[in-house]
């Protein structure tokens, strides 16, 4: 007699082997999509530091810097630099724009924020993905409590002839580690990334690269939830807090 259907172990066996396979097809999916968004923000930090680059040949040198307008409303900067929600004020993004003319590479895919890309940047939401350094600016900080160094440089703008080794010296990355995520929990209980996770770095030479937080940022366990600081140079200063000593 001929069988006309599967019988309900062949069918059982097929959807287990289904399963198996896409269990070991989804990572490798996964992998290929985000290999492919960590291209892209490759991509739109080369186009930012190619901008950055670009603004300095423009102004003899001078790296961007606020306006002491806005500075009551952004003491610290954080929001001119990246790395707090668009208020009303400048932006770092908002000067390069004519240079890079085209506001979607401050967007990467793998970050799940509302981003509003400029020239579109809507109140309260995050402009950017990506960090401008900070500590490139502290001399105009002079309202942010947390800095007193600023007060003997007040008014100080960075050059790109104050970096000996720009090739070493991070300018711009991403605001996480959206592409290699790595995650640790610390003894205390709290999860940071861990020091082999990857971010985008895009240097004051114009390169660009993933490097492992752990070797470039600065450990800051004060820091819940990552665990590391862009801020300031890990390795010391040549001159505090103007210029840096190299981060690799």
């Amino acid at each position: 007699m001929r069988r006309s259907a599967f019988t309900l172990v062949e069918l059982l066996v097929v959807i287990a082997v289904l399963a198996v396979l896409a269990g070991l097809l989804l990572p490798v999916l996964w992998r290929v999509r985000e290999g492919a968004r960590q291209t892209q923000c490759t991509s739109n930090l080369r186009q930012i530091a190619l901008a950055f680059q670009q603004y300095t040949d423009d102004w003899d040198d001078a790296f961007p810097i606020p306006n002491e307008l806005f500075l009551p409303s952004d003491p610290c900067a954080e929001v001119y630099e990246g790395h707090e929600p668009f208020n009303g004020g400048l932006t770092y993004g908002l000067q390069l724009l004519p240079y890079a003319k085209n506001g979607q590479i401050w967007a990467c895919p793998s970050d799940s924020s509302d981003i509003r890309v400029l020239p579109d940047a809507t109140l309260e939401k995050p402009w950017t993905s990506y960090h401008y350094r900070h500590y490139f600016l502290v001399g105009f900080h002079y309202l942010c409590p947390t800095e007193p160094l600023v007060v003997w440089v007040r008014g100080h703008v960075p050059r790109g002839g104050l970096f000996p080794e720009p090739s070493r010296i991070f300018a711009f990355h991403e605001l996480s580690v959206f592409h290699r995520r790595e995650i640790v929990t610390t003894p205390s209980g709290h999860t940071e990334w861990s020091p082999s996770a990857g971010m985008v770095f895009a240097f004051l030479d114009g390169h660009v690269k993933t490097v492992s937080v752990g070797a470039i940022l600065q450990r800051a366990i004060w820091w819940v939830g990552q665990g590391w600081d862009y801020h300031w140079p890990r390795n010391g200063w040549v001159r505090e807090p103007i210029i840096g000593q190299p981060d690799l």
